[in-house]
C-alpha cells in the first residue's frame, strides 16, 4: 500500500528533477550563446571601429581612396577627414541606439522611470550590450592615438577627452545609473554628430554648408551642456533624495548615497563647464585673431592709398618742373622764332 502511495511522489519528483535540469540546460545553453554572440559582436564592433571593415577592406578603401583623390586633401587633412568619417559613424550608431533604448524603456513617455525603482541592477540585453560597447569603443580609441599617428601636441587634448568619456561610462555602468547614461549620451551625440558632419563639410569644400553647421553645432553645444548639467543635477539631488540610504548597498547593488551622488554631480559640472570654458576661450581667440587681421588688413589698404597718392604728387610737381626748366623754356622760345620766320 504504502509503495503504490509512494510510486506516484517518486514518479512526480522525478519529472520535477527532470524539468529543473532541462531548465538548467536550457538556461545554460542561452548563456553560453549569448556570451558567443555578445563577443561575435564585440569583435565586429571593434573591426568597425578600429577600421578595419573602414579601411581594411578593398572596396571601402578603393572608394575612400577614389573620394580623397576627388577632394585634392593633403595627408594630414585624409587622415582627419578618415576620422571624422569614422566618428560620424559611430555617434549615428549611438543616436539610433540610444533613442531606440529611450523608446523601448518608455524614458521619453514616462520621464519618471530614469529614478524610479532604483537601484536598476537587473539590465535588459539591448541595454547592457550598449554599455559594453561604449566602453570598448573608448578603450580602444587609446590604441588609436599610435595608429592615426596623432601629433604630440593634439595627445593632450585627445587623451582627456577619451578618458573623460570612458570614466563617465564606467561609472555609470558600475553604480547602475545606466538610464540617466542613455539620455546624457544621446544628447552628446546629437552635439558631435552636429560637430563632425561640420568638419567634414569643411574638408570636401562645402564651406556654406559648413557655416551653417558650426553655427548650429555652436548652439548645440552651449545648450547640452546645460541640459546635461540640469538633468544630472535634478536626477540625482532631487528625484533619489526621497529613497536615498546612508551607506552603499553592494549586494543589491543601490549607490543612492549622498556621497555617491555629489561626487559624481560635482565630477559632471567640472566636466561639463570645463568644456564650455574651454570652447568659449576658443571662440574668444578666434574673434580677437579676425579684429587683428582686419585691422591689418585696413592699415595695409591705408598705406597703399598713402603710397599712391605720394606717387601722383611726386610725378606732378615733376610734370611741373618739367614745365618751367630752361630746356622747356628754349624749346619754347624756338617753337615761337621759326613761326615768325615762317609768316
Amino acid at each position: 500500500m504504502e509503495s503504490r502511495m509512494h510510486a506516484p511522489l517518486c514518479s512526480t519528483q522525478w519529472s520535477a528533477s527532470l524539468s529543473t535540469r532541462s531548465s538548467k540546460n536550457m538556461s545554460s545553453m542561452c548563456v553560453q550563446l549569448g556570451y558567443h554572440m555578445v563577443t561575435f559582436c564585440l569583435r565586429a564592433y571593434g573591426d568597425i571601429l578600429s577600421g578595419r571593415i573602414f579601411g581594411d577592406f578593398d572596396l571601402v578603401r578603393f572608394f575612400l581612396q577614389k573620394l580623397t583623390r576627388r577632394l585634392h586633401l593633403s595627408k594630414l587633412r585624409t587622415s582627419r577627414f578618415a576620422e571624422s568619417a569614422q566618428l560620424v559613424c559611430f555617434y549615428i550608431i549611438t543616436l539610433v541606439w540610444s533613442v531606440d533604448l529611450a523608446i523601448f524603456r518608455n524614458y521619453l513617455s514616462n520621464f519618471k522611470g530614469l529614478w524610479e525603482n532604483y537601484p536598476h541592477a537587473r539590465m535588459a540585453f539591448p541595454e547592457k550590450f550598449f554599455c559594453i560597447l561604449q566602453i570598448a569603443h573608448w578603450i580602444h580609441t587609446y590604441a588609436e592615438l599610435y595608429l592615426q599617428k596623432v601629433k604630440k601636441e593634439d595627445y593632450l587634448n585627445r587623451l582627456t577627452y577619451q578618458t573623460a568619456n570612458l570614466l563617465v561610462v564606467l561609472a555609470a555602468y558600475l553604480t547602475n545609473f545606466h538610464r540617466l547614461l542613455v539620455v546624457l549620451l544621446l544628447v552628446e551625440s546629437v552635439v558631435q554628430l552636429v560637430f563632425h558632419s561640420a568638419k567634414l563639410a569643411h574638408y570636401m569644400d562645402k564651406n556654406r554648408i559648413a557655416a551653417y553647421l558650426f553655427n548650429a553645432y555652436n548652439a548645440v553645444f552651449v545648450i547640452a551642456r546645460f541640459l546635461t548639467v540640469g538633468l544630472t543635477g535634478y536626477i540625482l539631488l532631487v528625484a533619489l533624495k526621497p529613497t536615498q540610504i546612508s551607506v552603499v548597498d553592494r549586494q543589491t547593488g543601490n549607490f543612492n548615497t549622498p556621497l555617491v551622488k555629489i561626487a559624481a554631480f560635482a565630477a559632471i559640472v567640472v566636466l561639463n563647464f570645463f568644456m564650455l570654458g574651454r570652447f568659449l576661450m576658443f571662440h574668444l581667440r578666434r574673434r580677437r585673431e579676425r579684429t587683428e587681421a582686419a585691422a591689418q588688413r585696413r592699415k595695409q589698404a591705408a598705406d597703399r592709398r598713402g603710397k599712391s597718392s605720394t606717387h601722383r604728387s611726386e610725378s606732378s610737381s615733376d610734370g611741373e618742373y618739367a614745365e618751367n626748366s630752361p630746356r622747356a623754356a628754349n624749346s619754347a622760345a624756338g617753337r615761337t622764332r621759326k613761326t615768325v620766320k615762317a609768316e
